[in-house]
């Protein structure tokens, strides 16, 4: 069933069709040297404090948010070719909301009282929750598996393995975004200080 979904998904009915798959896999290949070229290929982050205060980590989620819009824009282009382009879209929507929310955490980064492995929690968390959840809808969206989204995907399901793979991402999805949402709130406990 899936070499079959793959054998179709290359076949190419006009130019166009052509044209939109050979966008596709190009974007893929684009974001890869993009996240390569901007130094993100590192694993480590540099999360020690500035003279004022501020950790890097705050430039880098609000750099990963704006990241984040920028290939959910990109990958909005490719609903129309997509084999569930209502998926698609729900993937394009995650994606900017997610690179929103990253932006607004990372402006309200220094109202939060943790120690530095909260941070990291917290940072990664985040990050972990709004890159996968947009990545497993559009995989979802490309690849046709929507049994763990079936109001986008109306009704739609894939083979056993995708939906596995897919069923995997979002539950770890959920799982990090309420770490992540209980951190910030933890973070925000007490009085403001200035």
């Amino acid at each position: 069933m899936e070499v079959r979904r793959w054998r179709n998904f290359l076949q190419c009915n006009s130019e166009f069709d052509l044209t939109i798959k050979l966008g596709i896999l190009n974007f893929g290949l684009g974001f890869l040297n993009l996240h390569q070229q901007l130094g993100f290929n590192n694993t480590g982050i540099d999360n020690t404090l500035t003279d004022n205060g501020e950790g890097t980590m705050q430039r880098s989620i609000i750099r990963n948010g704006f990241i984040l819009l920028l290939i959910s824009m990109l990958a909005g282009f490719l609903i129309p070719a997509m084999e569930i382009p209502r998926l698609g879209l729900s993937a394009h929507t995650i994606g900017l909301l997610s690179g929103a929310l990253l932006i607004a955490i990372g402006s309200a980064w220094p109202q939060f009282r943790l120690t530095h492995r909260q941070q990291g929690v917290m940072f990664w968390t985040w990050l972990y929750s709004s890159y996968v959840n947009w990545l497993a809808v559009l995989i979802g969206a490309l690849l046709g598996t929507g049994k763990m989204t079936p109001v986008a995907s109306g009704g739609m399901e894939g083979s056993p393995a995708t939906e596995g793979l897919i069923s995997i991402l979002l539950i770890t999805v959920a799982l990090t975004s309420v770490i992540a949402a209980v951190m910030s709130l933890y973070g925000l406990r007490g009085k403001q200080t200035d």
